[in-house]
């Protein structure tokens, strides 16, 4: 008697699906990361034109802000004439964006990284500069929100008319992105309904097979633990390979330095995200809000920096800590090393022209500042209102307010007039903090100091005051969805990276036509009603841009704060005044005499 086997299902065509399937996912990282590369040239190259066009001027700081406003306006202008085109920027052009201002951290630790130890100040000095910050910064935080806060409210209750734009998009929007997002959705099905099944009806006579099941059973850890360590690996991979014998061959040591910058922050902000919605600590939200806190990728990388450079220096033979921070960093903007090479002319700060690691990081700030030119546009009907007016003046007030009471506060507590200048310019961008300097002759170390350790502890400082004033995020939706997806039982650690870091660039964009929510409140002005922010959202968001600056701002921007768009006309008009008030008379002159 004899016994029939079922043949095994033949998974062939499952693993070559999988394969195909990573193949594609695999391009469409690598086509993303080529679009950011785009938009970091374009960007660049706006802002050499620009520059181009201020140089008779030498107000060339200016061209990343400038690059930002049009950016803002060329978008705005092309959604007036053909309405159609915001759907097309939502799905394809956004992801990016939203990619390059979270990874904006990475030039931050580039000004701690290059203070040379052989100018450090005393510690008398260094002391008095940390009380006078210490100081400045409660004092300017307090007024700003609540002065903000109160000016907001007063005119709420006293307006008999709808704030100028309404926020959100209009109905004609919302539909037509709904019917990009429909077209795109039904492609797909429309393919497959191409491939139904065989007019007789008749199908081969296969055993059926749990494609689930099969799937499950073909993954690979290994691949999978790949895809989620590929942004460490891979520089590390380079550094080995080409950065180190390029160093100790050439004594050229930016290709090392790049990668490990690369390393380092992407090891720095994976662990902060994975911490964060890890089962760690879940037991206690507070201690892991803390951690969380501590753990931010800017500090962390600041300080494996900083630990990379001077154990280098010490291990280098021949090759002080001052040249080896001049291959790092040299200052120039690459639009400068730009028009330098185009003109022929020399740079006296870089005669060699040179173009490190930091300056790298540097000139992605520069091209993040004009990414968030699209920022504005996507918050256009926030700054075409009347909160925006009213932050366009409360800034311009808070610019003349901190660059005469910093400068007063250093005076009194005994700082040498050089010091105490520092603090004119302590919470602007760095681009700017340069002119300032330059024209209040300013101590620029302490200054480049004070501007990244305002950033630090405002992105410190943020998560709290977003938790005590009850601003709620966006991303709450999305952030629980990944935690629930890392806590889940069912699936394993290595499915979990994997399925995070395989399309990092792609983040669904939030619906505009979700229901009212505490974020976005209805309020009241007689018979009408206006949808917007609170008038503590707007006021905080309005306080963190003009007090952490771009840091602060990109922090608004990553947890997709509802009063983001304020925040950074917040910091552009309280940077652009800055300049103003610390550089033209009489008000130069008067900053100067405070510090005497």
């Amino acid at each position: 008697m004899t016994t029939s086997t079922t043949p095994a299902p033949d998974i062939g065509p499952i693993v070559s699906t999988i394969w195909r399937s990573r193949f594609r996912a695999a391009i469409t990282e690598i086509t993303a990361i080529l679009y950011v590369l785009v938009l970091f040239l374009a960007s660049e190259l706006i802002i050499w034109g620009i520059s181009l066009a201020l140089a008779p001027v030498k107000i060339e700081y200016f061209s990343s802000i400038l690059g930002m406003v049009l950016v803002f306006a060329i978008m705005t202008g092309i959604t007036t004439v053909l309405p159609s085109s915001d759907p097309f920027y939502q799905q394809m052009m956004k992801p990016k964006i939203d990619f390059v201002n979270s990874h904006l951290g990475i030039g931050f630790p580039v000004p701690i990284v290059m203070l040379d130890p052989e100018n450090f100040l005393n510690v008398k000095e260094v002391a008095k500069i940390i009380c006078v910050c210490v100081i400045t910064n409660l004092i300017s935080w307090i007024i700003c929100f609540v002065v903000a806060c109160c000016v907001l409210k007063l005119a709420i209750r006293s307006c008999n008319f709808a704030i100028w734009g309404r926020l959100g998009f209009n109905k004609t929007e919302t539909e037509s992105r709904a019917r990009w997002g429909a077209e795109a959705t039904n492609q797909p099905k429309e393919e497959t309904e191409g491939t139904s099944e065989p007019a007789n009806g008749t199908r081969p006579k296969t055993p059926a097979i749990d494609l689930s099941a099969e799937l499950a059973k073909t993954k690979s850890p290994v691949w999978d633990s790949a895809v989620a360590s590929y942004p460490i690996l891979l520089p590390a991979l380079v550094a080995l390979v080409v950065g180190t014998p390029i160093a100790a061959k050439l004594r050229d040591h930016r290709v090392l330095d790049m990668c490990i910058l690369l390393c380092l922050w992407t090891t720095s902000a994976k662990s902060q995200r994975r911490f964060k919605v890890s089962r760690i600590y879940s037991g206690s939200p507070r201690i892991k809000r803390i951690l969380t806190t501590i753990m931010n990728p800017v500090l962390l990388t600041t300080l494996l920096m900083i630990a990379y450079t001077r154990s280098k220096a010490a291990a280098t033979i021949n090759m002080s800590l001052t040249d080896l921070l001049h291959q790092f960093s040299f200052g120039t903007p690459l639009y400068a090393i730009w028009t330098s090479a185009a003109m022929k002319t020399l740079l006296t700060a870089n005669p060699t022209r040179n173009f490190g690691a930091g300056d790298a990081a540097l000139a992605f700030l520069e091209c993040g500042v004009v990414v968030w030119g699209f920022k504005l546009y996507e918050n256009r009907r926030q700054v075409f209102s009347l909160n925006g007016l009213l932050i366009t003046i409360l800034a311009t007030l808070a610019a003349a307010f901190n660059v005469l009471i910093g400068v007063r506060i250093g005076q009194l507590v005994g700082l040498e007039p050089a010091e105490a200048l520092a603090f004119a310019a302590r919470c602007t961008t760095l681009a700017l903090a340069r002119p300032i300097m330059a024209s209040l002759q300013g101590n620029s170390a302490v200054n480049a100091a004070l501007v990244v350790t305002n950033g630090i502890l405002g992105q410190l400082v943020c998560p709290y005051l977003v938790g005590v004033l009850d601003v709620k995020k966006c991303s709450d939706t999305v952030e629980s969805q990944e935690s629930s997806r890392y806590a889940s039982p069912q699936e394993n650690p290595a499915e979990a990276s994997s399925s995070e870091s395989q399309t990092p660039l792609v983040t669904e964009p939030k619906p505009q036509d979700e229901p009212e929510s505490p974020t976005m409140p209805t309020i009241r002005l007689g018979d009408q009603e206006i949808v917007g922010t609170s008038p503590a959202t707007t006021a905080l968001n309005f306080t963190i841009g003009a007090n952490a600056a771009a840091m602060g701002v990109a922090y608004l921007l990553e947890i997709r704060s509802p009063a983001a768009a304020f925040a950074v006309l917040s910091m552009i008009v309280y940077g652009v005044m800055t300049v103003v008030f610390a550089t033209v008379e009489p008000m130069r002159s008067a900053v100067i005499a405070l510090a005497a």
